[in-house]
């Protein structure tokens, strides 16, 4: 920076020395040393403060952010935000970092768990299925038609476990892939649509005028069908959905009441109270999932009966 000021200086001099004699040059300089000695300090000066302002407003606030970007890579820690990031644009800049960082953790840190649920719950049917299948292949001769029968029931009960885990874990991905839409969905064709498909329960839908609903007619119908699959897996008859707006709706069932112990956990993936049942406890991880990527939210309303508040959140 300093060579970039200098330079037109040193320029201007050199012409000057070979426009002047060396005679007339000297007693210019000798009569005006004041003069340019005062000039070379205020450059100076002024080279200096413009060299600090670059560095502390810039290259020292991009060395810190590379720093803790270059941190975080290494060790797995937390952003850094208490170094200064000078400019504004480079302050956005480090914002914009730290989201990314928090985002990216975030999601590590799912997808880590649910690898070591989803290798838990792998586990248990595929020990199952190879047990039952070695015991029929070494014993088949001696075992009478009750026990086979008992032992491949068994076996295909794993397999219908392990297929419904599949299909749950593929729209838990797909959940997580849905970007958002912006759409809008008419939920008297939602509910028409829910009380064709499950002909157990009563869907009542009330409503005190408006009919639409600001998300999508795919992802409306995708979070009831699990909504209703889940009341109807407790025991519910009744699934009544209250629309208050046009980005809020209460879905309440008057199924078994979710105990008080295990409400903060139900939209945990495989957290569920059916395993005997083969209940994945992927369901509401699903709904949670796929609002959330169209900037919903869903939260326990109440225990007993079961409600659950669907909303737009308020940022978007």
């Amino acid at each position: 920076m300093l060579l970039v000021l200098v330079l037109p200086i040193l320029a201007m001099a050199y012409v000057v020395v070979l426009s002047r004699s060396p005679e007339v040059l000297l007693a210019n300089l000798w009569a005006n040393w004041g003069k340019i000695l005062l000039s070379i300090a205020g450059v100076s000066a002024i080279a200096g403060l413009t060299a600090y302002v670059v560095w502390r407003g810039l290259a020292h606030p991009l060395e810190a952010l590379a720093r803790s970007a270059d941190s975080v890579a290494r060790e797995g820690g937390e952003f850094d935000t208490s170094a200064p990031f000078g400019t504004r644009e480079v302050a956005n800049l480090a914002s914009s970092f730290e989201t990314m960082v928090g985002q990216i953790q975030k999601r590590s840190h799912y997808v880590e768990t649910l690898s070591a649920h989803l290798t838990h719950e792998l586990k248990s049917p595929l020990t199952s299925i190879k047990g039952a299948a070695e015991l029929l292949q070494e014993n088949w001769d001696v075992m009478d038609e009750i026990q086979r029968a008992r032992f491949l029931t068994n076996i295909a009960d794993d397999a219908v476990r392990l297929s419904r885990l599949s299909s749950d874990l593929r729209d838990l991905a797909k959940a997580d892939m849905v970007s958002k839409t912006n759409g809008l969905c008419d939920m008297p064709q939602v509910v028409t649509a829910l009380q064709k498909q499950f002909m157990g329960l009563k869907i009542e839908h009330q409503s005190t005028g408006e009919t639409q609903i600001a998300l999508s007619n795919e992802s409306m119908n995708i979070v009831m069908q699990h909504l209703c699959a889940n009341a109807l897996a407790h025991l519910a008859d009744t699934v009544t959905i209250e629309q208050k707006t046009a980005n809020c709706i209460v879905v309440s069932n008057n199924g078994i009441p979710i105990k008080t112990g295990t409400r903060d956990q139900i939209f945990e993936p495989f957290f569920t109270t059916r395993r005997e049942s083969d209940g994945t406890g992927l369901g509401l991880s699903i709904v949670q999932s796929l609002l959330e990527a169209e900037g919903w939210n869903i939260s326990l309303a109440t225990d007993e009966p079961v409600c659950f508040s669907i909303y737009q959140e308020t940022n978007t």
